[in-house]
């Protein structure tokens, strides 16, 4: 059928058509309002991804210039002429008309899409994946080799049935309430003339957690969800330690670990933070350490969680040699002080969790203010000591951050970057992050003005 058009067009097209943009001029106004609609609204969105200021009020700037800009551009380009660019004004009002109302259907929610939440009775199971949450698991597709994003594994792998809806459902309420805010603010932005309280001093006052929630009904349908929760009430943290301590959530986040084949284990390394230290194990090791892995994994409570870090990391790579720490396709299993059968696993090994600070030749605090980066060197032993004794890897403390909300901002919002120097890796650099609030006052106070 299109080939047949598509003939039926050649044939019917102007004689002098060579020399046109277009050949049938009723498509002119089509193809600009079209332009207009999807160009308009992807400038909006660049303004208000890029400024650091209002962003309803750069997304108002983006459409104006996004408008006026594909107006301009389509008529020269049909006209083949500078002086056309405010040609046609009908057709550039009805653009200009329809793309706003669109824009603000979905800037206020007017259909009711970000209030929406499955009828109770109609929802079959769920799925949930928080992007502040186990952040260190990384997933690959079996065939292609290649890495799959966070969201698409997890909620193509979860399945919690109807004694968690309730809970998934609390975790949604929320992110509606927090959507209702947010358009609430926009309408207070426009009637007091620009005036009101900006979204991101609003809201900047909280760590919202990112989710998306899958909700698969009973008919057969799926509905995906974003929403941004409040993980400082209790409520709604009672509600996701509720799912996370199910065997169908750690099934969907941890099935590449608990499913792993033994091939992609070629060599192994444990790391606390800082380099790697040999684990050498044949298959019937390897075994015992997944099944000791996978009964601490669903013996872990969510208290565990929330108030534990993970204290090393074991690292499988599917590479027979690995030459460098970044090399092959790596499993990483996080191991928290609470796994008591992998922790007495790896102490028989003689591989016992800590940072080996003997490779810590420097250390660096640094902290960014209003006016710029503050930061304090160290190189004396006893501080670099007693610093990295009250601090976590970054990626440990950045693996549940989620869960750290009663944190204060002031703590961590400073960085703790060492320079080391190992025989094996040779000279590099690890980070991080004050895992208590009792800083020792030389950290802080020493602190200087980055030139």
């Amino acid at each position: 059928l299109v080939y047949l058009l598509s003939v039926l067009l050649v044939r019917k097209r102007p004689a002098e058509a060579a020399t046109k943009a277009v050949a049938f001029r009723g498509l002119k106004p089509v193809i600009k309002i079209l332009l207009m609609i999807v160009g308009t609204m992807l400038f909006a969105l660049l303004m208000a991804e890029v400024s650091s200021g209002e962003r309803f009020g750069w997304i108002i700037f983006g459409y104006v210039v996004g408008i006026l800009l594909i107006q301009a551009v389509c008529e020269i380009v049909y006209e083949f002429d500078f002086k056309a660019c405010l040609k046609h004004p009908v057709s550039f009002i009805f653009g200009a008309a329809v793309t706003a109302g669109i824009m603000t259907v979905l800037l206020f929610d007017l259909c009711g899409y970000d209030s929406y939440i499955p009828d109770r009775s109609s929802i079959k199971s769920t799925a949930v994946c928080c992007y502040n949450l186990e952040t260190g698991i990384e997933y690959t597709d079996d065939e292609t080799g290649y890495y799959i994003t966070t969201d698409d594994h997890r909620l193509d792998h979860m399945f919690l049935d109807n004694k968690n809806t309730d809970d998934v459902i609390k975790l949604a309420e929320d992110g509606v309430r927090f959507a209702k805010r947010v358009h609430q603010n926009q309408l207070r932005y426009i009637n007091e003339g620009g005036n009101g309280t900006p979204e991101s001093e609003q809201f900047e006052e909280r760590d919202y957690a990112n989710f998306v929630i899958a909700f698969r009904l009973n008919n057969g349908h799926t509905v995906y969800r974003n929403y941004y929760v409040d993980l400082s009430q209790e409520e709604q943290m009672k509600a996701l330690g509720n799912i996370m301590e199910t065997k169908e959530y750690k099934e969907g986040v941890y099935d590449d670990l608990l499913d792993i084949d033994k091939k992609e284990m070629s060599q192994m390394h444990v790391t606390s933070g800082i380099g790697y230290r040999n684990l050498k194990l044949d298959d019937a090791g390897k075994e015992e350490f997944l099944d000791y892995y996978r009964m601490d994994l669903m013996d872990q409570d969510f208290d565990s969680m929330k108030n534990e870090m993970p204290c090393c990391v074991v690292v499988a790579t599917d590479t027979e040699k690995k030459e460098w720490m970044y090399e092959g396709r790596e499993k990483r299993f996080y191991i928290y002080p609470s796994y008591e059968r992998c922790m007495r696993f790896l102490a028989d090994r003689d591989i016992l969790p800590g940072v080996d600070v003997s490779k810590i030749t420097s250390l660096s605090v640094s902290r960014y203010m209003e006016d710029g980066w503050f930061n304090a060197d160290f190189d004396d032993r006893e501080k670099i000591e007693e610093i990295i004794s009250l601090c976590v890897p970054s990626s440990s403390y950045y693996f549940d951050s989620a869960l750290h909300v009663d944190r204060d901002d002031e703590i961590t919002s400073l960085d703790v970057n060492v320079q080391c120097d190992d025989s094996d890796y040779a000279s590099y650099v690890d980070s991080f992050v004050f895992a208590t609030d009792d800083i020792p006052d030389y950290v802080t106070g020493s602190m200087t003005r980055m030139d």
